[in-house]
């Protein structure tokens, strides 16, 4: 299993923070660096600094050689997806082939009343995933692409210069059982889940699996990633420490009287504990299909933990 970081980039991620982070997942050796789209800080804090997705990943292709790049998730509400093909085919040229682009239907409602951009209802936010989906893999062809759905019409629309990758890898994030595993079936290379049990994963495996069937494809053709936060520390001190500090980023409705509520933690699939811990708690997402971890990093100064871990859990779980 590969262990890769989720950076929020709306927490006050700012261009040398950014870098810091990026040289530290190279010469770790985590398996990728994936971004969070959002436009200002979740947690109340709008002052807080926001690199734009797609600069920052623009970036990281010309920084990093290694890694492997992504977004947890993009929003289909943002951006048309004729642009996100655009934007995404460049960025995984400058990169020589390794991104990874990762859609999602949306959820949060102020940040899109915030900037002027419409919020439709759930059932046109899922069609707008879904026939986006479907845009970005025909644009991804080069073109001419003619498309008529309910959402998006193109006509003879191209996309020059290709993307490196052939076929560009699609990531749909979440685990609706009604349309969003029904859209990882057809249509996702790559499916990522958060904020889930393990029981309740095992539940939705075997929901996508259904649907896989249901359309002759092999599941086995979709890889399976999960997205999770961490508190780890060689010591009960060291884990108390990382809690205060982890604190500042969580919603409040998931905080507790003296930090981060655990129990409430533990049930979004989080890893919290000493190395070993961890690393039980790993194999048995490996155990349930799981191939990539990504660790939702959210103390950006902490490059001590990435060390932590690249030592203690990576070779464990390898």
């Amino acid at each position: 299993m590969r262990l890769g970081l989720m950076i929020e980039g709306q927490e006050g991620l700012d261009w040398g923070r950014w870098k810091r982070l990026l040289h530290a997942a190279e010469d770790l050796g985590f398996s990728s660096v994936y971004r969070s789209d959002h436009f200002f800080s979740l947690v109340g804090r709008t002052h807080k600094a926001s690199l734009e997705t797609w600069t920052s990943l623009a970036y990281a292709a010309q920084e990093t050689k290694r890694v492997r790049l992504g977004t947890l998730a993009c929003p289909m509400t943002f951006r048309h997806p004729s642009l996100l093909a655009r934007m995404a085919a460049q960025t995984d040229a400058l990169s020589g082939g390794r991104l990874d682009v990762g859609i999602g239907a949306g959820w949060n409602a102020v940040e899109h009343a915030a900037y002027g951009i419409p919020f439709p209802p759930l059932k046109t936010r899922m069609d707008m995933l879904e026939e986006g989906a479907q845009v970005l893999k025909l644009l991804w062809t080069g073109g001419p692409v003619n498309f008529h759905g309910a959402i998006y019409t193109l006509k003879d629309a191209t996309c020059f210069p290709l993307p490196a990758q052939s076929p560009m890898p699609l990531l749909v994030g979440g685990t609706g059982v009604k349309r969003t595993l029904r859209v990882v079936a057809r249509y996702a290379d790559h499916w990522n889940a958060v904020s889930i049990s393990l029981e309740d994963y095992r539940q939705r495996v075997a929901v996508l699996e259904g649907y896989c069937k249901e359309i002759g494809r092999k599941p086995a053709a979709i890889k399976r990633s999960l997205m999770a936060g961490f508190v780890l520390g060689r010591n009960a001190a060291e884990i108390e420490r990382r809690y205060e500090n982890v604190a500042r980023y969580i919603s409040p409705e998931q905080r507790g009287a003296a930090g981060p509520a655990r129990d409430a933690l533990l049930a979004r699939g989080w890893f919290i504990g000493t190395p070993e811990q961890a690393v039980a708690q790993m194999r048995r997402w490996q155990d349930a299909g799981v191939q990539e971890i990504m660790l939702q990093h959210h103390d950006h100064e902490d490059i001590g933990v990435l060390e932590l871990i690249a030592k203690e859990i990576m070779p464990k779980v390898a």
